[in-house]
């Protein structure tokens, strides 16, 4: 069974292309959208808009850090616990606990 491509159902675009077409596109895919952009694609092609928000050449992000095999490794979290367990332990040898028969 043959997978049909992405494109196989959209036709290309031959409306007008103008300042309430690139407020349209712009407001759909970024975050807002400023009247200097507005403007700038207004006065561009469509080529030109498509081209600028969906082919960027984007540097790859590095990979998440992953010390979950490092036994010597120990985050934030286990420092504070390690901490806690000093200061209960310090505190314990300064009062010690009355024991009761």
């Amino acid at each position: 069974m043959e997978i049909p491509s992405v494109t196989a159902s959209l036709k290309k675009y031959k409306g007008k292309w103008g300042h309430a077409e690139s407020k349209h596109l712009l407001k759909r895919t970024l975050f807002g959208a400023k009247k200097e952009d507005i403007d700038l694609f207004a006065s561009r092609s469509l080529k030109f808009a498509i081209q600028q928000l969906l082919y960027t050449e984007e540097p790859t992000p590095t990979p998440p850090i992953n010390h979950y095999n490092d036994e010597k490794y120990t985050d934030g979290n286990s420092a504070w616990y390690y901490l806690d367990h000093c200061h209960e332990t310090k505190r314990n040898e300064q009062w010690p606990q009355k024991k009761f028969l």
